[in-house]
Parts: structure tokens; C-alpha cells; sequence
């Protein structure tokens, strides 16, 4: 694609109607960001072939960022009152967004538009749209003017969004609440809070996905640390136990669901895991840190570390040697120096000599970033000990 001339798609763009425009610096962009953009610059595309779409998606299909070359033009083309007209015959998903891809032009102009839009008019939208989506609707549109999306939530009946609560499952109640704390803490609160705890322990024993389960704790422990701590606290380990067993575990995926519960119950969690078959997936667990970045492995090691630390050790144990040695050599490295101490403490399980002597090397020399997690006379203790496995490899 780089290699042809611009000049051999220009003719032939040109003479294309709108949507084939479209449709090609729609796949042309993927290839090519750059080159799709210099070229679309050459194309003649009439304003007036953009004013006379006859669907709302077609014309916003026209501000998408491979079609943005002409597109403050295009937007001030289209007047006030022909979007409100279409809009009345849209459903709100739609409107929602062919105003996102308007906002990527002009902030002021869609702000008009949507002020202009009648809240009677999207309430009545979104009277019998799921719970998620409405709260996905209200965040998208707050992002273009908060005060007057507040004064549309302001105006719901929340008794009739508790009932949208209570007809959809675990995740997208929860991710529902999340988004709609991001935009009014207090009406999120209050929602949440209205539901029952038994409600939501009957939501977590019907969905199968571990995963699914820890984020939509952590969304509830956003919004109320006591009431997820409750729920958390009445769920059995035995049946988290056997839904982390039926579930296909990557090591990114898992350390992510570990940090979540970690943060409501370290202990319940680290029972969870020491409970369930988890130990036996770890050579499987280990495969899968090859697709992950040095970042990655860092960042969920200590949540294994402190879940189950012989689960650590497997993992670790069965880990790519050429993962490891490249890991050594990371410019970042320095960054994750508390967490080299937790994977040091598993090479000493092992009894990995050359790892045990790279780290603590590694550790010594950067010891200074201790600094914020231990006092100095725990640094003191680590450094002792750092030096007497590098003197003990010197030794051998």
C-alpha cells in the first residue's frame, strides 16, 4: 500500500459516491494511518453529498477519524434543526454516537446541538434500554455537558432504574454502577445501596466467570468499601473455589481478578486459591506470560506472591528461561525493585543460584527505591541479607 502512488487512488476516489468514500478510507486507514490521510486531503468530497444522507449513522459515519479531513466543514453544513429532526427517529444509541464523532470536531458545536436536544426527549429514550446502557448513554453525554446530563439523570425515576438493576446479571449491574459513579457519586450510592446483599450474593452464585466476578466486586468496592466487604464475606470459598477451577486462567487475567478481591479480603482471597486446583494450571499459567509484557508480569506477580506463594513458585518454576533473562535486562526493571524482593524470596524456594545472585545484586544497586515502602532500619535488615547471598554465589 505504501509502495503505490497516491495518485493512482485519487481518480478513482473522486469519482466514487460518499459511502464508497467511506467505506474505503475506512479500510484504507487500517493499513495506513499517514499515508490515508494525506490522501483523503486530495479527495473531493462535496459537502453537499454528506447534507443529503438520508440516516443519521451515515452522516456521522462522515466525522470518523479516517473521513475527519474536511470535517469541520461538513459539521457546520448541516444545520441545528435538520440533526433534532433526525434525531427524534433515532434510537439514543445512535444519537449518542453521532455525537461522540461530532465532539472529535468541534466541542462548541456539539455542545449547541446536544443543549438543544430536549431532556424530556432522551429520557424518553432511554425508558426501555437495559441498565448498563443507560448508564453508558449518561457518561457519554456528560462528557459534552455534565450539568445538563446531571439534570437528565436528576430527572429518572430511580425505582424504575432499580428495576433495570434487578432484570440483568452481575457484571452489567456492576459496571452499570461504576459508570454512572462517574458521573453523580451520590446517585450511584444510593442505587447501590438499595439493593439488597442477597441480591447480589444470588448474581455472583449464577454468573460462571471467576473473573467477571472479582472486577464486578471491585466496581462495588468503588462505590461502597463496607457493602462489597459484606457481600464478599457471605460468598462461600468452596463455591469461588470451584468457579476459579472451571475457568480458563492467563496469568495477566488472573493476577488482575487476584488484585480486585485482594483488595477487599487479602485473606479470603489467599484461601480461595489455596483451595481450588489452580496449582496444577500453573505450567499452563506460566505459557501464557510469554504473550505478556515485562510490565505485566510485574505489576500481578506480588498478588500471586501473597495468594498462595507455592503457586508462585510453580509458576515462576515453569516460567520461559529466555523470558527471564530478557526481564533482567529491562530498562524498567529499576522501577519494580519492591517487587524483585517477593520473586527473589521464590528463587530462594526454588534454590535458583544464578537468579538469587542477580537479584540481589540488582536489589543492592537500587536499594533507594525501598525508600517509600520500608523504614530504614527494614532496609538496613534487606541489604544484610541481599549481601550475604552475593557473598555466599562469590563463595561458591
Amino acid at each position: 500500500y505504501t509502495s503505490i502512488p497516491d495518485d493512482i487512488f485519487i481518480p478513482k476516489l473522486n469519482v466514487s459516491n460518499s459511502g464508497v468514500k467511506r467505506s474505503a478510507f475506512g479500510e484504507l486507514y487500517k493499513i495506513d494511518k499517514n499515508k490515508t490521510t494525506e490522501i483523503a486531503k486530495k479527495v473531493d468530497t462535496p459537502i453537499a453529498d454528506i447534507t443529503k444522507e438520508t440516516s443519521l449513522r451515515t452522516i456521522a459515519n462522515n466525522f470518523t477519524e479516517a473521513n475527519r479531513h474536511n470535517a469541520n466543514e461538513a459539521l457546520e453544513a448541516i444545520s441545528d434543526e435538520d440533526l433534532i429532526r433526525r434525531f427524534e427517529s433515532e434510537p439514543i444509541q445512535e444519537i449518542v454516537n453521532a455525537l461522540q464523532l461530532f465532539l472529535n470536531v468541534s466541542k462548541n458545536r456539539t455542545t449547541k446541538i446536544y443543549r438543544k436536544i430536549t431532556n424530556k426527549l432522551i429520557l424518553e429514550k432511554i425508558k426501555n434500554i437495559p441498565f448498563e446502557t443507560v448508564c453508558n448513554t449518561l457518561s457519554n453525554l456528560s462528557r459534552i455537558d455534565k450539568r445538563k446530563t446531571l439534570a437528565i439523570l436528576n430527572a429518572l425515576d430511580l425505582s424504575d432504574l432499580k428495576v433495570k438493576m434487578l432484570k440483568v446479571g452481575l457484571p452489567p449491574l456492576t459496571r452499570g454502577l461504576f459508570k454512572l459513579y462517574g458521573l453523580d457519586r451520590r446517585t450511584a450510592k444510593k442505587l447501590l445501596l438499595s439493593i439488597e446483599n442477597q441480591v447480589f450474593i444470588d448474581k455472583v452464585n449464577s454468573c460462571k466467570d471467576f473473573k467477571k466476578i472479582a472486577f464486578s466486586l471491585h466496581d462495588i468496592d468503588s462505590i461502597d468499601t463496607k457493602k462489597a466487604g459484606l457481600i464478599f464475606e457471605r460468598l462461600t470459598i468452596e463455591e469461588l473455589s470451584n468457579k476459579l477451577n472451571q475457568n480458563t486462567i492467563q496469568y495477566e487475567s488472573l493476577g488482575a481478578a487476584l488484585d480486585n478481591l485482594q483488595k477487599i479480603n487479602s485473606e479470603k482471597t489467599s484461601k480461595i486459591v489455596k483451595q481450588s486446583n489452580i496449582k496444577k494450571e500453573a505450567n499452563s499459567i506460566a505459557k501464557s506470560i510469554k504473550k505478556t509484557r515485562y510490565q505485566a508480569f510485574l505489576q500481578y506477580f506480588p498478588f500471586y506472591f501473597q495468594a498462595d506463594i507455592e503457586l508462585a513458585k510453580d509458576i515462576v518454576g515453569y516460567t520461559d528461561r529466555k523470558f527471564l533473562d530478557a526481564l533482567y535486562r529491562w530498562e524498567h526493571l529499576d522501577k519494580y525493585t519492591n517487587t524483585l524482593l517477593s520473586l527473589l524470596e521464590v528463587f530462594e524456594l526454588i534454590n535458583s543460584k544464578a537468579d538469587i545472585d542477580s537479584l540481589s545484586s540488582y536489589i543492592l544497586y537500587n536499594v533507594n527505591r525501598l525508600k517509600k515502602t520500608y523504614s530504614e532500619a527494614e532496609i538496613n535488615e534487606i541489604k544484610k541479607n541481599l549481601k550475604k547471598n552475593t557473598t555466599r554465589q562469590q563463595n561458591v
